[in-house]
């Protein structure tokens, strides 16, 4: 993640120059002796300033990171938090981890615009970067594509892609239980959100349950639209004023503030 922001790269930059002004200073000072004594010592000097500038400048990203995804997880302010991404996974490594993380951050933050189609184009699929065989790489990603094919209303899309996360999560259940638990809920999430679309059975109890449980602002955005599709369909226009209420004066720079307006001047 170092080479996505300016200030991590600026950090191993001075750790570098400062680590070659000292192999200097050593030379200098050990001149008078044989030869092997300053160069074991630049070696370990060389070493020790690559190590701390590797770790200085993952601490440093890893910062920048969580700021600018505040941006969008606790301000709620997707196009500003874009402004400052839209960079990031361009400047990583195509082969890396980081790139497919990053990938997904910048689409999450086009969701939260309501730029489904460019959401789903900026993600990168795990096997392209190698890691065609990373269970939780391959959870997340069909786990996002689940996501932005809902908010685009491409049903098909949604229930294929819910398809594929849902033979991830058995595939990985034996070696990794905690994602597939972690990761079950959501795919459980989306199944009853296709079902609200189409105007099948949701489990409403559940739901409010995953929405008094959350923390994560956008997961319970995601979860409060489903609610309300689904009063809809069940003729509870109280439930459904609430929820449209909530996804209005909690939805932030979100694109769900405005689906919550147009929802209700729909049953105008």
């Amino acid at each position: 993640m170092i080479r996505g922001f300016w200030q991590s790269k600026l950090t191993v930059a001075a750790i570098a120059a400062l680590t070659l002004a000292l192999t200097a200073a050593v030379w200098v000072r050990n001149r008078a002796y044989p030869v092997y004594i300053p160069l074991v010592a630049s070696v370990l000097t060389l070493a020790i300033g690559l190590i701390l500038a590797r770790l200085l400048g993952s601490i440093v990203a890893s910062l920048q990171n969580t700021r600018v995804m505040s941006l969008l997880h606790v301000d709620l302010q997707p196009e500003k938090f874009l402004a400052k991404y839209e960079r990031v996974p361009a400047a990583l490594p195509k082969n890396s981890k980081s790139h497919v993380l990053a990938c997904a951050y910048l689409a999450d933050g086009y969701a939260a615009a309501g730029r489904f189609d460019e959401a789903a184009a900026a993600l990168c699929p795990p096997e392209r970067a190698g890691f065609g065989e990373d269970a939780a790489l391959e959870a997340l990603y069909y786990n996002n594509l689940c996501a932005y094919a809902l908010g685009a209303g491409r049903l098909t899309d949604a229930r294929d892609a819910a398809d594929r996360l849902l033979q991830v999560l058995t595939g990985a259940r034996a070696q990794n239980p905690a994602l597939a638990e972690n990761m079950a809920a959501r795919e459980k999430l989306y199944r009853n959100h296709l079902a609200a679309l189409r105007g099948q059975h949701v489990d409403r109890t559940w739901l409010e349950q995953q929405l008094n449980a959350s923390h994560f602002l956008l997961h319970r955005l995601e979860m409060a639209q489903v609610l309300a599709i689904a009063a809809r369909n069940y003729n509870d226009s109280a439930a459904e004023e609430q929820y449209l209420t909530m996804l209005e004066k909690d939805g932030g720079a979100t694109w769900y503030p405005a689906w919550a307006r147009a929802r209700r001047q729909s049953r105008a």
